[in-house]
């Protein structure tokens, strides 16, 4: 397995030095989470009022049951770049058991799926439409090559499709220097439910992908819209 150098903290740059967008950025545009901000604050405020100090088991809420699936997303990720799992002493007793069961419920996949790792990790970026991103993995499933990502949420999002394809053709532009072999078609999502951290898979073939490209593009050229007219209304 080759592991790149990660997410960049100074963003992504063409080879002329051009600062350019991120893939999630784009396809991020105009969301908002400050909902679960909001969540969290609330739980602390309302534990506060009573004159009680903040017990996780005893507050069981929204806010805690997100826990579940940060804790399966990171032991996939440890579990993937061969690191031993990280510890969540403080986390509920039964967050740990919910994230227990949908880390077991990867591992059997795992193992019935054949999954190899050939790259993690590894920031690129598109000279031809000008965008940067950093995908998961491209891992070989039951023998074939394709993109391999994992995301926690309640849903499977449309923009996850894009984004995807986004990878797609950030490898797919630079497959010959990745040179762990040729360009890749179709695409794995590991999806973790935030509640229990239960497991789900989507796999997109090409056509889906072509699709969510297009979507991409769109998306991009509407960033980009945005960028110029801000300047304006600035």
């Amino acid at each position: 397995m080759k592991r790149g150098e990660g997410r960049p903290t100074g963003g992504y740059y063409t080879k002329d030095g051009i600062r350019v967008p991120s893939a999630t950025g784009i396809t991020g545009r105009g969301k908002d989470s400050g909902g679960l901000v909001y969540v969290a604050k609330r739980n602390w405020w309302e534990a506060g009022k009573q004159g009680k100090p903040f017990d996780r088991d005893a507050y069981w809420s929204d806010s805690d049951a997100l826990l579940a699936g940060t804790v399966v997303h990171q032991w996939i990720e440890d579990d993937i770049h061969g690191q031993p799992l990280t510890r969540f002493d403080d986390a509920p007793a039964r967050t740990l058991a919910e994230a227990t069961t949908g880390y077991d419920a990867f591992c059997k996949w795992r193992v019935t799926a054949n999954l190899t790792i050939l790259e993690t990790e590894t920031p690129l970026v598109s000279e031809q439409y000008e965008f940067g991103g950093t995908l998961d993995a491209i891992a070989r499933i039951n023998g074939e090559r394709v993109l391999f990502d994992w995301k926690t949420s309640n849903a499977t999002y449309v923009d996850y499709i894009a984004q995807v394809a986004a990878y797609r053709q950030l490898v797919n532009e630079d497959y010959e220097t990745l040179g762990n072999g040729g360009p890749v078609e179709s695409a794995y999502l590991l999806r973790v439910g935030k509640e229990f951290g239960d497991f789900h898979l989507h796999f997109w073939t090409s056509r889906i992908l072509d699709l969510g490209w297009r979507w991409f593009l769109a998306a991009k050229e509407l960033y980009d819209m945005d960028k110029r007219l801000k300047k304006v209304a600035a």
